[in-house]
């Protein structure tokens, strides 16, 4: 066999041993993991705006979390007391 072949034939077509064949793999493996790690910190970081800024004001109604609602359970459309205060301004039904 020329030499020439027997060049392209060892670079191209070369079986290694499983030993090289593993370390090659794992050396390619830490590269990429590596790269990954390395690549996906080059982000710096970013400052978003309060989305909570310029709500809505509360509605101003306080209930005793102590209080256990009457009845304590029940099923669907069952209705349910509670003691709270600040509620008058909403009598009508709406909240404005």
């Amino acid at each position: 066999m020329p030499y020439r072949l027997y060049l392209i034939e060892r670079l191209f077509f070369f079986k290694t041993s499983k030993i090289n064949s593993m370390k090659h793999k794992y050396t390619i493996l830490m590269v990429l993991f590596a790269a990954l790690v390395f690549g996906g910190c080059k982000e710096e970081g970013k400052d978003f705006e309060n989305p909570y800024d310029n709500g809505k004001e509360p509605l101003g109604i306080v209930t005793n979390a102590q209080q256990i609602p009457v009845p304590a359970s029940g099923e669907a459309g069952t209705e349910v007391v509670i003691a709270a205060t600040g509620l008058m301004k909403f009598k009508e039904g709406e909240l404005k």
